[in-house]
């Protein structure tokens, strides 16, 4: 399924660059979206796990939305507060002179540069998203846990969260160290995805770049 889902946004990434270098045009996102989730479950059903497929997906679906609900609000927060103050960097002022239209102003110039904070969060609280939603796991996938033809044995499956707190409390070390390997590991590779991300979106990040000669 993850598999899948990755192809597909690569897929769309590669067609949109093609058609803005083109065209200069690009797919809406509301349209990227539809366009992704079609794909992805014509392919798990092409692959033969398309009823698994689907029955994983309705059953994650509530502990996402309710975490995505829980932040929301500070996400909203902090995209407010770095757009208002990137609203009012010298380059934004200069795109608004040359005459572009405000939309182009606000989504092409400082909506790019206003995302990275967003983005630093996500990264910064990505140990506390696998590893700090006891309460989610247990009210979904413990109290809430379905009985699906579509999914014989899913049963009670304890995610990472409830596996490292009952380790803990087990003292069962070794699965205490895996799970905090597991979770570094991820960790340390959405900081290096946000420093990539960083340089495409911040045009004045630039890895690798010379300085002017006069600067040296």
């Amino acid at each position: 399924m993850v598999a899948t889902l990755a192809v597909g946004t690569l897929l769309l990434i590669a067609i949109n660059l093609i058609l803005k270098r083109v065209w200069r045009w690009r797919l809406p996102m509301l349209l990227n979206m539809a366009v992704l989730i079609a794909g992805a479950i014509v392919s798990w059903h092409a692959l033969g796990f398309g009823p698994q497929a689907m029955g994983l997906f309705e059953f994650v679906t509530l502990p996402i939305a309710t975490y995505v609900l829980l932040s929301f609000g500070e996400v909203v927060l902090i995209m407010q507060t770095s757009m208002r103050d990137t609203l009012s960097e010298d380059y934004v002022q200069a795109a608004r002179a040359k005459g572009l239209p405000e939309s182009v102003v606000r989504d092409k110039h400082a909506a790019r540069n206003a995302v990275l904070p967003v983005l630093s969060k996500f990264a910064v609280s990505l140990p506390y998203l696998m590893t700090g939603l006891i309460m989610i796991e247990d009210a979904f996938l413990r109290h809430g846990a379905v009985s699906d033809s579509r999914m014989p044995g899913l049963g009670y499956r304890p995610g990472i969260s409830w596996t490292l707190f009952g380790s803990v409390s087990s003292q069962d070390m070794p699965v205490v160290m895996g799970v905090l390997l597991v979770v570094g590991v991820l960790s340390l590779a959405a900081r290096l995805i946000l420093d990539v991300l960083s340089a495409y979106l911040d045009p004045r990040i630039r890895f690798g770049a010379r300085a002017p000669r006069n600067l040296r």
